[in-house]
């Protein structure tokens, strides 16, 4: 059963900070370098200067300990002085439908997956060992784990929607126009009820596989306990029942060694079924209006569908449909290495059929950003494309929240980059560190 938990939590001093959108940033791994000299420009005192601090191999974990430990030396950073839980509301737009997300902020011990903790994604080595350094180097999470919680009967959800904010509220607007509020709840009682609900609740991770892998290797190297601190990751975790939880796709841009159109269309015709919409400018929104309409309509068929935009056929979008009578055949030959929950993706026959056989790609170019990169909006992914970047971008219908959980209950992993959850948590709002607790 998952262990949930208050916590002392470190906050930025508004005594010293008075505008707290100045210091928050989005999550390390979604910040390009360009961004990060934009939030780093905001404020000394932006937590990209801890999260992707400056410097050169171990120096920047140095810097990053320097950093936190100056800001809280001079009041940057104060510790409450009691552990509590918080509320954590996002409000936001998204394709012209206004959304409001509850989740509460807490402590949750890190054990083997399986125990009540459940994983999605496949984790690579580069990033947990960065992770950690920092992790050991600041002592601490800086930045919070997007955890789903399975609460059908909407207990949490009843208690905390309908509350006012009160006098200890922060809010902040990050650059897609979403609002983020957090505050401390201050009835014991509601704490005690909210904690034993989500402890008694099968928890899965949305985002944030390396930071908990990081955590659970580091407490088990140290033989860390339910009272060590570093036994803990920091972490939000929101309904998976809730209708304002939204995944957004995440579309693949292709870089090819050699190609033919003509030889590839022809391909890929023995197994899908193909569909053209004219694009230009003059009608792109249009075209990708059309093309997600479609797309969404053979989803909700539980048709393998995605669409295509190439460089090489410029004035074309494509729409891509496994063939019926093919798709269970095509599902069981890759259930036998990659498991029937992960084999029936759409993002699973894109990678198995199209990248590997039909494009021959081997799992190392899969993998590699050279070849297969990774974008979140259409647009931006033909425009990629249009400007030679790369040759060829692929469009794919969002993962399910029944489909995560599928996999996850499956002890299966989804491919790289399966899942976008949107929003993200902001980064800054709350830390979580170990010598104050």
């Amino acid at each position: 059963m998952p262990l949930i938990k208050p916590f002392k939590a470190t906050l930025y001093n508004t005594n010293v900070v008075s505008d707290l959108n100045l210091v928050v940033a989005p999550p390390y791994d979604v910040i390009t370098p360009e961004q990060r000299e934009i939030f780093a420009s905001k404020s000394p005192y932006n937590i990209v200067h801890l999260t992707l601090p400056e410097g050169e191999g171990d120096e920047k974990y140095s810097n990053a300990k320097k950093k936190i430990l100056s800001w809280l030396l001079k009041d940057v950073l104060v510790s409450d002085k009691e552990p509590g839980i918080f509320i954590y509301e996002q409000k936001f737009t998204y394709k012209g439908n206004n959304y409001k997300r509850r989740g509460i902020v807490a402590l949750l011990k890190v054990e083997d997956y399986g125990n009540g903790v459940y994983r999605h994604e496949k984790t690579f080595g580069e990033p947990k060992e960065d992770r950690r350094k920092l992790m050991e180097s600041v002592q601490g999470q800086l930045e919070s784990l997007f955890f789903i919680y399975a609460d059908k009967e909407n207990k949490v959800n009843s208690k905390i929607y309908d509350m006012e904010f009160d006098y200890t509220a922060r809010s902040v607007v990050d650059e897609n126009g979403v609002k983020h509020t957090l505050w401390k709840i201050s009835n014991k009682q509601l704490e005690e009820y909210i904690v034993d609900a989500i402890s008694n609740s099968k928890i899965y991770i949305a985002d944030g596989h390396h930071r908990y892998e990081t955590t659970l290797q580091y407490s088990k190297e140290k033989e860390g306990t339910e009272n060590d601190a570093f036994s803990y990751v920091l972490g939000t975790f929101f309904n998976m029942y809730s209708k304002d939880l939204v995944i957004l796709p995440t579309h693949r841009l292709v870089k090819l060694e050699s190609f033919s159109q003509e030889t590839f269309i022809k391909s890929i015709s023995q197994y899908f079924k193909i569909a053209v919409i004219n694009y230009s400018e003059q009608v792109a929104d249009m075209a990708l209006n059309k093309l997600n309409l479609v797309m969404n309509e053979r989803r909700q068929k539980e048709e393998v569908c995605f669409g295509m935009y190439s460089m090489y056929d410029p004035d074309k979008l494509y729409l891509i449909t496994l063939k019926s009578e093919l798709k269970q055949g095509i599902i069981d030959k890759y259930s036998k290495e990659i498991g029937k929950e992960v084999a029936s993706l759409d993002v699973s026959i894109l990678n198995e059929l199209v990248f590997k056989e039909i494009l021959g790609f081997s799992q190392d170019k899969i993998v590699s950003r050279a070849y297969v990169d990774y974008i979140r909006y259409e647009k931006d992914a033909i425009s990629v494309v249009k400007k030679g970047i790369r040759d060829l971008a692929f469009l794919l219908n969002p993962v399910s929240i029944d489909e995560v959980i599928k996999v996850s209950e499956a002890g299966l992993i989804m491919p790289q980059k399966s899942t976008d959850f949107y929003p993200k948590i902001e980064s800054g709002l709350a830390f979580y560190l170990f010598n104050e607790q």
